[in-house]
């Protein structure tokens, strides 16, 4: 029997990007009974309003923190599920919407995963898949009242779980304490056991962080227009936006922690610079063969 259980549950209290008590809630006694096992976790495409225009910064959290839980457990695959089907299910948006969001994600996502070297993370539309027959065949299964949304996250973690030998889910939530919040992880996670009732563990990392101070909390793998956060992108001066913005001392925390995780899994950033220098090192290093 593996000690998987015992690992994770020390990763999750040493790692301070780590929701801590949601998460060590979230592990599953089973785990220890996997023979290989993958981790998984998607990115949105839309907030309930608004669709995204580029990938954050803070997205490396989860990103860094899923290949740290692969390289600790010795899990075969990071699969990172991109929610484009998931999106079009809200009426507001368009198809062209969509896609040019699924598009430019994709590639971004694929472009930092080539950038770091990380061999073992694969990058899946959720239109890939979602209409073949195995796919529509578990979504038949899945009977809940929740939104339409919310079918297709149960369906998407139970067809991980029998394709790929998934075990685990990371995800974000805004707070440690319950949420009213209509999309909150947890509402997933708990309908998942509630409907599925397979061997699943759930883990949280911190939400992402926005320099505007009446919405400082945001997913991490989200950005909209008209909202002030550091962008992984080619270009983006960050020690502008960073004097522009003012974080606090909270936010800049956060960032710190984030850039401490990368030098953890990936490394080579100068830690005698300022924190500015070392997101901005961070952001070159991912784009620098990109024209």
């Amino acid at each position: 029997m593996s000690d998987r259980f015992n690992k994770l549950h020390k990763l999750v209290e040493d790692e301070a990007l780590f929701v801590t008590q949601p998460s060590l809630k979230g592990i599953d006694p089973a785990l220890d009974e996997i023979v290989s096992g993958a981790i998984y976790l998607g990115s949105g495409l839309s907030t309930p309003s608004k669709v995204s225009i580029g990938l954050p910064f803070d997205i490396l959290s989860m990103m860094l923190l899923a290949e740290k839980v692969r390289q600790s457990l010795g899990l075969s695959t990071v699969y990172h599920h991109i929610a484009d089907t998931h999106a079009a299910s809200n009426e507001w948006i368009t198809p062209h919407e969509v896609v040019t969001a699924a598009v430019r994600t994709q590639a971004n996502l694929k472009t930092i995963v080539e950038s770091l070297g990380l061999k073992h993370y694969k990058v899946v539309l959720s239109s890939d898949f979602d209409t073949t027959p195995e796919y529509v065949s578990i979504l038949n299964q899945i009977h809940t009242d929740q939104h339409e949304y919310v079918k297709r996250e149960l369906a998407d973690i139970e067809w991980y779980r029998q394709h790929y030998g998934v075990c685990i889910k990371l995800g974000w939530i805004i707070q440690e304490g319950e949420t009213s919040l209509r999309f909150d992880e947890r509402l997933f996670d708990r309908e998942y056991r509630r409907v599925v009732d397979a061997s699943m563990s759930f883990l949280y990392v911190q939400a992402g962080r926005t320099f505007d101070k009446q919405r400082p909390k945001a997913p991490p793998y989200i950005h909209i227009d008209g909202e002030s956060r550091i962008v992984l992108r080619k270009g983006e001066d960050v020690v502008t936006k960073m004097k522009t913005g003012a974080p606090s001392q909270k936010v800049r925390q956060y960032f710190q922690e984030i850039v401490r995780l990368y030098n953890q899994v990936i490394g080579g950033v100068n830690q005698n610079q300022s924190l500015e220098l070392q997101i901005q090192s961070i952001i070159e290093n991912i784009f620098r063969s990109v024209r």
